[in-house]
């Protein structure tokens, strides 16, 4: 059968239409306020972490590990009954993002002037995380205020 559609133009539209079918696959989540509520609590968390090192309030960034585990125990149990393979890379970025919590921690006791440096390592493996996820369960931008 011949068309008059160019090749490029079939690759694109072949290409548009297997995008959306992947978008359409992880757009389906079985739990979506669950797992929109979870990213909200790790996203905090990062805001939370970050005023206290702004502020030099290193002696209190380390007890923000313990809420950051809670959030990331809510994610993993919203993901269950998630595709398999979705699940391990959302939980192999977590491990990550739990770990650099964990580290700014210790950097931020032992060291605040390094505290800068571990809480964009934390805050760059969070955004990590949640990018994994369809745009309408990520955590909303704040405004701020002028």
């Amino acid at each position: 059968m011949k068309t008059n559609i160019p090749p490029l133009l079939r690759i694109l539209a072949v290409g548009s239409l297997l995008l959306a079918f992947v978008s359409s696959a992880s757009a389906d989540l079985q739990s979506p306020k669950s797992v929109s509520a979870a990213l909200r609590v790790l996203n905090q968390v990062v805001g939370h972490t970050g005023r206290r090192v702004a502020s030099q309030d290193y002696d209190k960034v380390g007890g923000e590990h313990g809420e950051f585990t809670e959030g990331a125990a809510m994610l993993r149990e919203a993901l269950r009954g998630e595709p398999a393979d979705f699940a391990a890379k959302v939980s192999t970025a977590l491990d990550a993002a739990v770990k650099a919590s964990e580290n700014m921690g210790k950097v931020a006791a032992s060291d605040g002037s390094k505290a800068e440096a571990a809480h964009a390592e934390f805050a760059a493996k969070v955004k990590a995380v949640i990018d994994l996820f369809p745009q309408d369960v990520r955590p909303k931008p704040r405004q701020k205020k002028q």
